[in-house]
């Protein structure tokens, strides 16, 4: 999991740095290693790091902090930011294809969409919380082992 975190955040890095954005990754060095389709998980990282930045365009604060942890035979990784949050209403939408919540022409409200897709293949689960000028909270739960 921390090499898939740290090239996803390479991935992102040019848009990290003109941003002003500060990312702490905090991936302990025991982690349990999980079976996984590395460059898909990849490609949620960097969306969900990217809809971070997005989201925190105007705000004064901006940190994205990427944990991981282990819980039984899973890991969980959490990604969490100091943007707006997001309405309650939207909650239940956030996975659907093509719903947004960014101006016309920002977004293509595909990107979460794909991610659970992405999450759904590998076994695992996707959820959000977020409150309203606090920020957000991405949870991801996936099997170290595979499913037998």
């Amino acid at each position: 999991m921390s090499e898939v975190l740290s090239n996803a955040q390479s991935l992102v890095e040019s848009k990290v740095t003109t941003s002003g954005v500060k990312i702490q990754l905090e991936v302990p060095s025991d982690a349990p290693k999980i079976w996984c389709d590395s460059s898909s998980l990849e490609q949620v990282f960097v969306n969900l790091i990217s809809n971070a930045i997005d989201a925190m365009k105007n705000s004064t604060n901006k940190k994205i902090k990427i944990s991981v942890g282990s819980f039984g035979e899973h890991i969980l990784i959490s990604v969490r930011d100091t943007g707006p949050g997001i309405k309650k209403e939207n909650l239940e939408d956030i996975f659907r294809p093509f719903f947004t919540t960014k101006a016309a022409g920002e977004g293509t409200g595909l990107g979460l969409s794909i991610c659970k897709q992405i999450i759904d293949k590998h076994h695992g689960e996707i959820s959000v919380e977020s409150d309203l000028g606090v920020g957000t909270v991405f949870t991801i739960k996936l099997r170290t082992r595979p499913l037998a």
